[in-house]
């Protein structure tokens, strides 16, 4: 049943549904005694580095032309390996990584940073090894040779 969802759903939908269940276990379960200005001051540094994570990886992609539809991977048109592509293979998920870390932080409840956490492994089994396959099928052996020196996530 989980395979027929592999890059079904959209990456931006499924951070917010990790967003929305956050949230619900903020309502639910105790929180920190973190400081408000600390909790706040974190969230926004994760949150910028995510946006700028996010905006790089976008705007990489459409220097170079290609999609940046993640549900069909097997239309990218263009291996981008350049900017932020040669530190992460994945900077827009990161980049959502992050924002999901920021309002775990900002919600100071350790069950929704647990959540944030749990979106790597969902994301990488629904998203990112489908599109890796894609992209081994497309581009082959450079796609090999990119994936053997930079990371996934970081």
């Amino acid at each position: 049943m989980l395979k027929s969802l592999e890059t079904k759903i959209p990456p931006p939908m499924l951070t917010a549904l990790f967003v929305f269940c956050m949230w619900v276990s903020d309502q639910y379960l105790p929180g920190s005694v973190l400081d408000e200005a600390v909790r706040l001051s974190m969230a926004i540094g994760l949150a910028s580095f995510g946006a700028l994570f996010s905006i790089l990886g976008v705007v990489s992609f459409v220097k170079a032309k290609t999609t940046v539809n993640p549900l069909q991977p097997e239309k990218a048109g263009t291996l981008v390996t350049t900017g932020i592509y040669q530190y992460t293979r994945n900077p827009m998920y990161l980049g959502m990584l992050c924002v999901l870390l920021a309002w775990g932080v900002f919600l100071a409840n350790g069950f929704s940073l647990v959540l944030a956490v749990l979106f790597v492994p969902v994301l990488n089994f629904l998203q990112i090894i489908p599109e890796e396959k894609a992209m081994e099928l497309n581009f082959r052996e450079h796609y090999t040779t990119y994936k053997a020196k930079v990371r996934r996530w970081f």
